[in-house]
C-alpha cells in the first residue's frame, strides 16, 4: 500500500513538471516570435487622388462656365472679363479681342444698344424695361482636361423679350472654349462663340 502511495505520488509530480516545461518552453517560443507590425493608415492611391482632382476641376470649370452666363445677363461685364485669364480672347459675332483689360469695355461697346436684328425692330425700340433684355440657356457641356490645360464645348440658347414683354427664342449656337489654370484658378483662355440658328461661323469673318 505505501509503495502505491509513492508511487502514485512520483507520477503525479513527473507530470507537474512537465506542464510546467510546456509552459515554459510555449513561452520561451513566444517570445521568440516576431510581433504583427501596428496597423498603419491607408493612403489613397495616386490613382484615387487624381480622380478626385479631376472632378474638384470640373466642377470649378462648370462654375466658370455658369458664372459667364449670370454675369453677362446682368450686365457686369467687369465680373464677366474677370472670368478670361490675363491673355484670353474672346472670338464672335462682334469681332475678336484679346486681352482681359480690354474685354469689358468691347463688351460695353457692342451690348449695350438693343440690336434689332437679334432682338426685334419693336423690342429694340421699346423702352427700358425692368429685367434683363435677355437671358442665355447655357447647356450640354462636354469637359476635357489635360493638366492645366482644358477644353469644352457647349450649347448656348439666347432668349429675348419680344414687343409684348413675352420671352421669344433669337439664337441658338455652341461655344468652343480653352481653359488654363492661372493663379490657381481655371479662366477662359479662349472663347469662340458660333451661331447655329441663324449659321455664323465667327472664325469666317
Amino acid at each position: 500500500m505505501r509503495t502505491a502511495r509513492i508511487l502514485s505520488c512520483a507520477a503525479a509530480v513527473a507530470v507537474s513538471l512537465a506542464a510546467g516545461s510546456l509552459a515554459t518552453a510555449s513561452e520561451e517560443t513566444s517570445a521568440k516570435l516576431p510581433l504583427a507590425p501596428p496597423a498603419r493608415a491607408v493612403k489613397p492611391s495616386s490613382g484615387v487622388e487624381a480622380r478626385l482632382q479631376r472632378q474638384e476641376d470640373m466642377e470649378a470649370i462648370r462654375r466658370v462656365l455658369r458664372e459667364y452666363g449670370k454675369t453677362l445677363d446682368a450686365g457686369d461685364l467687369r465680373g464677366y472679363a474677370n472670368l478670361f485669364a490675363v491673355d484670353g480672347e474672346w472670338v464672335g459675332g462682334f469681332g475678336a479681342v484679346k486681352g482681359r483689360d480690354q474685354i469689358a469695355p468691347f463688351m460695353e461697346k457692342n451690348m449695350r444698344t438693343p440690336n434689332p436684328a437679334v432682338e426685334g425692330a419693336a423690342a429694340a425700340a421699346a423702352p427700358p424695361r425692368p429685367g434683363p433684355r435677355g437671358v442665355h440657356l447655357l447647356t450640354n457641356e462636354i469637359i476635357d482636361i489635360d493638366g492645366d490645360r482644358a477644353t469644352s464645348w457647349s450649347k448656348w440658347t439666347y432668349i429675348t423679350r419680344n414687343a409684348e414683354n413675352k420671352p421669344s427664342i433669337a439664337l441658338e449656337g455652341h461655344y468652343d472654349d480653352t481653359f488654363v489654370r492661372e493663379n490657381g484658378q481655371w479662366r477662359f483662355l479662349r472663347r469662340v462663340v458660333t451661331a447655329d440658328i441663324p449659321y455664323s461661323d465667327p472664325l469666317a469673318k
